[in-house]
């Protein structure tokens, strides 16, 4: 009788030591003795960094003969140790997973078997479960569930679980790899570029994986503060138009709130000198006021202090407080959006926005080159006969530098129609400024001169409001401008 041929190897299992929560032996010993699949057919790749303290030797002996352990000789994040064992594992397929999750027993047969199959996707999730045990982790249990839901919705794209994802080793390498700068962020951009590419992310349910959350808030909320300090660094590096399309408008573009007391300040005050000098103008000016005194009259520190501290009582009154359980989940989703803006307001403190310089006649900023800071008030970049553009709200600012006499030009090819200047009201260091034109392609040209303005501060822009048809139950955006170009010249240039 002939021997069966064994299969090939066909999947390495990446796991990094970090964040374990638990004995690093016992949660290898879940992928390389408690799994039900042959095991000819995986091998894992554990990766940790020089400072990892753990049973060394009682991990080679969980270890089988074709796993691997590597020390690596920096300390890293999950990302690194992930990127490092996909540049060692010959597998056609990667599953990469966090040290502190269990898997099933059959879970890596259910992913062997789909495989088998030949799956159209390059790349599927584990079902990721919760315990229950304690009432944080089922507040965890219910987000996280919502959260997944959410990426499954046939209205957005798929992203890969951090839990537990199973890549094509090709697909992995043409779209990847991580970026660990990003933090909990990296997994989503990596998803993003992968959908781009044509490589959809769909969910395998047969694969079970349980993630081992923990009875406190404070874990759950550094990672939401790493997740928004990643989401901040990568949008400033990536190309706009990919970027927004994924994952929205910049915050900084499209809220008052995440912009330091200095320009908000200069704000109210430059809008409180208008009113002075054309008191008729207050119906204008007064809503910009309102929108920007609350960030004007407090400090950034002391806001910081205060969204943290109102965070801490959040997170005492969802772990232990005698509340209702609607009460606890409205605390805790609170909480968690406190997180994200608090790590905006720094990272907005971290990048000051970068004002639009002078230049010459013939040079113009795309509007998807300018600094996401720039310009407050602007719609997420859209496309006009293959040309980027952003709408604008009645009502925006345009932060700029002065160096002399300046023309500030809006570009808008006349998606709009036609304007008219009567249409445009501009204000500058609390003055009008009358001086605006508009030429035969719907270019509206604004001349600000020295008194008009300090070396670098933010012009405000009315103009008449266009309403967007509601559309899907949703009601219709309230628009300006359509800007394709920005730019600042030197009168004379």
């Amino acid at each position: 009788m002939t021997a069966a041929t064994p299969q090939p190897c066909l999947l390495t299992v990446i796991f990094p030591v970090y964040d374990l929560r638990g004995d690093v032996v016992e949660r290898v010993r879940r992928w390389t003795r408690g799994q039900d699949l042959e095991p000819g057919r995986y091998r894992v790749c554990v990766l940790a960094g020089p400072e990892a303290k753990f049973d060394e030797a009682g991990l080679h002996n969980v270890l089988r003969n074709h796993d691997l352990f590597v020390r690596l000789p920096s300390t890293g994040r999950d990302a690194d140790y992930w990127n490092e064992g996909a540049r060692r594992a010959t597998t056609p397929w990667l599953l990469f997973v966090e040290a502190h999750a269990v898997p099933a027993r059959d879970s890596l047969s259910a992913l062997a078997s789909w495989i088998d199959s030949g799956p159209d996707s390059p790349a599927c999730n584990f079902r990721v479960q919760s315990r229950s045990d304690h009432r944080v982790t089922r507040l965890l249990e219910r987000w996280f569930d919502e959260t997944h839901a959410g990426w499954s919705s046939r209205a957005t794209w798929p992203r890969l679980h951090r839990t537990a994802c199973a890549i094509r080793r090709d697909a992995f390498e043409e779209a990847g790899p991580f970026e660990p700068a990003y933090g909990q962020f990296a997994p989503p951009l990596l998803s993003a570029h992968m959908h781009r590419r044509g490589q959809p992310v769909v969910m395998l349910p047969a694969a079970k994986i349980l993630h081992e959350d923990l009875p406190v808030m404070a874990p759950h909320h550094e990672d939401t503060a790493d997740y928004a300090r990643g989401e901040a660094e990568a949008r400033a590096a990536n190309d706009p138009a990919f970027f927004e399309a994924y994952f929205g408008p910049s915050p900084f573009q499209t809220s008052e709130a995440n912009h330091s007391p200095d320009r908000t300040r200069a704000i109210v005050f430059n809008a409180i000198g208008a009113i002075l000098r054309r008191h008729e103008s207050a119906k204008l000016l007064l809503p910009i006021i309102r929108r920007f005194v609350s960030a004007a009259i407090w400090g950034l520190p002391l806001r910081i202090w205060l969204l943290a501290a109102m965070t801490r009582l959040d997170e005492y009154a969802v772990m232990y407080a005698p509340v209702p359980l609607s009460l606890q989940w409205k605390r805790f989703l609170l909480a968690h959006r406190r997180v994200v803006h608090v790590e905006q307001l720094r990272w907005s403190t971290r990048n000051p926005p970068v004002a639009l310089q002078a230049v010459g006649a013939a040079d113009r900023s795309p509007i998807d080159k300018i600094d996401q800071q720039t310009i407050l008030g602007v719609h997420a970049i859209e496309q006009f006969e293959a040309a980027p553009f952003r709408w604008t709200r009645p009502a925006f600012l345009i932060r700029v530098a002065f160096s002399g006499s300046a023309v500030l030009q809006l570009e808008t090819r006349g998606l709009r129609g036609e304007i008219h200047p009567s249409e445009i009201t501009v204000v500058a260091n609390g003055r009008f400024i009358d001086d605006v034109t508009i030429d035969t392609e719907q270019t509206i040209a604004i001349r600000v001169s020295p008194r008009d303005q300090a070396t670098e501060g933010d012009i405000l822009v009315f103009t008449t409001e266009v309403c967007e048809p509601a559309a899907g139950g949703a009601p219709g955006r309230r628009l300006g401008l359509p800007l394709f170009s920005v730019s600042m010249q030197r009168v004379g240039a």
